[in-house]
């Protein structure tokens, strides 16, 4: 009689403990599937050439984005008037961390191609790649010229190295899908760099832009926010 009440005994304590584990288990599970539902999607904003991540126009998509929901990043790249390659990747590093597949990158000029090379850096699936007046594709020998006699304030050789810094464009397109903006004005930007466009990107043309260097641009928050 005594063993019979031990084994009923052991058995109650086995299906309570096992009922607490499974329970503990599934809830755990969904929480973590609630935590992913409504886990605010990220975006990476990526400043250019002698810019800052409170110029031009990243304050105010910034602003934007977040009142709709977005995690927003808009990180000073390190020494902008004379960029090196290595010190605005390694910067962006921490960035790329926290950034998944439901996510999206902004870059601006030269923060375009450093866009471009993260992604590639990181080989992980990123939702979107927004690239606004890409310093992407070649410039004459006159270009450069004309560009270091106007650009006075930044370090223009510097500049070159880190455009002409060697990349697989159609690599890109494993990890991300990838939207091209041009102006049909841009005096940094020349439109035929969009030639060197893999065929799988995206390219808009856009009238009257320049260089994208206002403090608002509502057509980037239309397409940044387009599902």
């Amino acid at each position: 009689m005594k063993t019979k009440v031990i084994t009923a005994v052991c058995i109650v304590a086995l299906l309570v403990l096992g009922n607490i584990f499974y329970s503990s288990h599934f809830k755990e599970k969904e929480m973590n599937t609630i935590n992913r539902a409504v886990a605010s999607p990220k975006v990476l904003l990526i400043h250019g050439f002698t810019g800052s991540g409170s110029g031009v126009w990243f304050p105010w998509l910034k602003a934007e984005l977040e009142a709709r929901g977005y995690e927003v990043f808009a990180p000073d790249m390190p020494n902008t008037s004379h960029p090196k390659f290595e010190e605005w990747l390694s910067a962006l590093d921490p960035f790329m961390e926290k950034l998944g597949a439901d996510d999206i990158i902004i870059g601006h000029s030269l923060g375009g191609k450093a866009a471009l090379h993260a992604v590639l850096r990181a080989r992980k699936k990123i939702g979107r790649v927004i690239l606004v007046a890409p310093a992407i594709g070649k410039k004459t020998e006159k270009e450069w010229e004309k560009m270091e006699r106007e650009w006075t304030e930044g370090d223009v050789p510097a500049l070159r190295k880190f455009w002409e810094e060697k990349i697989s464009l159609e690599d890109i397109s494993q990890f991300a899908e990838v939207t091209a903006i041009f102006s049909d004005d841009d005096f940094a930007v020349p439109l035929c760099s969009r030639g060197f466009l893999p065929k799988e990107w995206k390219y808009q043309v856009w009238r009257g832009f320049g260089h994208f260097l206002s403090p608002s641009v509502p057509e980037l928050l239309k397409e940044a926010t387009r599902q």
